[in-house]
């Protein structure tokens, strides 16, 4: 059935998605809080 296909293939590419998120996290996380000190 290709809607099985569709979601399989759908819950890969956000279990990568969250992957990739939380591998860039933490970058984001000390971007966001060095940018106020630099502001300010």
């Amino acid at each position: 059935m290709n809607l099985f296909t569709h979601l399989d293939a759908d819950r890969t590419r956000t279990e990568a998605l969250f992957d990739l998120a939380g591998r860039v996290a933490p970058r984001a996380k000390l971007l966001t809080v060095r940018l106020p000190r630099r502001r300010d």
